[in-house]
């Protein structure tokens, strides 16, 4: 049994977390600005079909030299629709700690 082309390897992990601009949004009325999700994009699981691109409806993300990027983290509302789209398991969404 051979082993996949880069079995055994770490991928490479890019994530982003941008702070939010609106003070709109508080957690639980708290008075405190609820924190941006991270976006954590795994570059060697993204084989750039542009299905979470197409699936934000904010536009937070683009396509560069055929992969996905976080473009304007700051509107991620974090819906996850780019994650529940994304074929590969490529994108995550997840809270700030």
């Amino acid at each position: 049994m051979s082993e996949a082309p880069g079995a055994g390897e770490s991928p490479t992990v890019e994530a982003a977390a941008v702070p939010q601009k609106d003070d709109s949004e508080c957690a639980a009325g708290t008075g405190k600005k609820k924190a941006p999700p991270t976006i954590t994009i795994i570059n060697e699981y993204c084989k750039g079909c542009d299905l979470c691109v197409v699936a934000c409806p904010k536009d937070v993300l683009a396509m560069k030299a055929g992969k996905v990027i976080v473009v304007k983290g700051e509107l991620c509302n974090g819906c996850m629709l780019c994650e529940l789209r994304c074929p590969d398991f490529a994108i995550l969404i997840g809270e700030v700690a």
